[in-house]
């Protein structure tokens, strides 16, 4: 049977200070033949860190209580500047620490599973790997797929934007070409009524309610309207 990873060896460290638990999770994964696994290991949180800058696994095993750090402080660690995990983070928590795991999902860890005495999470381990790192491939061809579209967008000559379905209409994406009109992408972009801020007043109306209908029935958008100048 060819599995979700298609034979891909995932590069997979687990952080963990119990030598009992490394030993039994080595055992559940190198049991499981859906597709080859290259561990690296881990005991303490700052060791953890180090591997990842310097391994590049495509996804960390976490054990919540470690000796040095805790899992929220490992995530802070972990993440860039720009706010983003470098790798999928999977949390391996207690069952009296349940709330900590929702906790560590909130900033950033992409799953988690409850530590039992009978150590039955290890059989659902496989499939939780499985399962996230196929959510990675899928998030990999989604950033790929909008790359490609702003490199064809940013050679037309017409500002091309992408905005929240909302009545807000809140901008996501903007082209470089507004800066011909005198303003920063980080100007609209920062905008809370998106691009109707920047609408002249007796166009406003028409706009959202053009946007509106778009976003409704799903067909394209069709509304001609003027810009204001920077200066109003």
């Amino acid at each position: 049977m060819t599995s979700s990873l298609e034979r891909t060896a995932v590069r997979l460290l687990l952080v963990e200070d119990d030598e009992v638990d490394r030993l039994a999770c080595r055992r559940a994964l190198s049991r499981q033949a859906d597709f080859p696994i290259e561990l690296l290991e881990a005991s303490s949180g700052r060791e953890g860190i180090e591997l990842v800058r310097q391994r590049h696994p495509d996804l960390v095993l976490l054990d919540y209580h470690l000796p040095d750090v805790n899992g929220l402080e490992f995530l802070e660690a972990l993440r860039h500047d720009s706010g983003e995990m470098p790798v999928p983070v999977m949390m391996l928590t207690g069952a009296d620490s349940v709330g900590v795991a929702v906790e560590a999902m909130r900033s950033g860890a992409r799953d988690y599973l409850v530590k039992d005495r009978q150590r039955s999470y290890l059989e659902l381990l496989p499939a939780v790997i499985a399962r996230v790192m196929g959510e990675q491939r899928l998030r990999g061809e989604k950033r790929a797929a909008e790359e490609k579209f702003r490199t064809l967008v940013e050679q037309i000559p017409a500002i091309t934007y992408i905005a929240e379905p909302d009545a807000g209409g809140r901008l996501r994406y903007l082209s470089p070409q507004v800066q011909r009109l005198g303003y920063s992408v980080e100007q609209w972009l920062a905008e809370p009524q998106g691009r109707l801020a920047h609408v002249h007043p007796q166009d406003r109306a028409d706009a959202a309610a053009a946007h509106a209908r778009a976003c409704d029935s799903g067909a394209p958008l069709r509304c001609e309207y003027r810009l204001l100048a920077p200066d109003g």
